[in-house]
């Protein structure tokens, strides 16, 4: 008797009435001499039956694996009625099944699950932590400015001195308050929004008070004769006839509070008066236009 490797699917030719005998593959040692029980019990039926070799040619012998599912169909024609087979035996049902399984693999990599936690969390919607925040921030945000006073600007003025003394005066400490108001969601998927300063004076922690007197260069009048120091001959002497007539000087004293939120000069006045492109601002303190 001869055996061949071809598709595991028998075929008995016999002269009895058609019968049907499925042999299912399992994982187990048990079913699989079963089933092999079956196929050589049929086998020997058709010797007793005086099957010639021919006949016994057709006859294979069945090497189940797992997941493997073989049905054995006999007629009288011969020919193979129906054969079923699992979708893990497919070639095709495997390779979705193994792209599917690579394509979960490496997404698990990429997008961990803290990753999407946090994307969800982090989200800027009302009511969610990061959102209030970002509107009203909880935390205190201290701000420290540092003045400094001329102490013999006279001297510097008569030539006596060539270089400025200059004294610290500070730290001056305020309480700095951020806020974002007018908050409106749009479609694309930004925000529009309108960011509020404020700053609030510690008094508490100041040594000097804003009404302390410093003296400090004029930085209107100087400001405005650096801008026009390359100008043709008739602006700067309108310049200097203008400085003289409000009779401002180079050094100017001023209370810290001016300094920092009033500083004003008539030169300066003037000069927004005539020619407001040139000087769009009367007034010079220096958190009055920062905030």
């Amino acid at each position: 008797m001869s055996s061949e490797n071809i598709t595991p699917t028998v075929s008995i030719n016999s002269g009895r009435s058609s019968r049907t005998n499925s042999t299912n593959c399992m994982d187990s040692d048990s079913t699989k001499d079963s089933a092999s029980d079956s196929l050589n019990s049929l086998i020997e039926e058709k010797i007793n039956t005086n099957c010639d070799n021919s006949c016994l040619n057709e006859c294979i012998d069945v090497n189940c694996s797992l997941g493997n599912q073989y049905t054995v169909y006999e007629n009288d024609s011969g020919k193979v009625l129906k054969k079923r087979r699992s979708i893990c035996c497919n070639a095709a049902g495997q390779t979705v099944w193994g792209v599917i399984l690579i394509i979960v693999s490496i997404s698990g990599f990429i997008f961990t699950p803290l990753d999407f936690m946090l994307w969800e969390k982090l989200k800027m919607r009302p009511g969610f932590p990061p959102y209030e925040w970002w509107a009203d921030p909880p935390d205190e945000v201290k701000m420290r400015v540092h003045v400094f006073n001329v102490t013999n600007h006279e001297r510097f003025l008569k030539g006596l001195d060539k270089k400025l003394n200059l004294q610290e005066i500070g730290p001056i400490v305020y309480l700095e308050k951020l806020q974002h108001s007018s908050i409106r969601f749009n479609e694309n998927n930004t925000l529009t929004y309108t960011a509020k300063r404020s700053l609030i004076y510690l008094p508490d922690e100041n040594v000097h008070d804003l009404n302390s007197t410093i003296i400090l260069p004029n930085i209107a009048v100087l400001g405005m004769a650096s801008y026009l120091h390359d100008s043709n001959y008739f602006v700067r002497t309108a310049f200097r006839l203008l400085v003289n007539t409000h009779g401002s000087e180079f050094f100017v004293k001023k209370t810290l509070y001016e300094y920092l939120w009033d500083y004003r000069d008539p030169v300066l006045a003037t000069s927004r008066n005539i020619v407001p492109s040139i000087v769009p601002v009367d007034n010079m303190g220096f958190f009055d236009k920062s905030l």
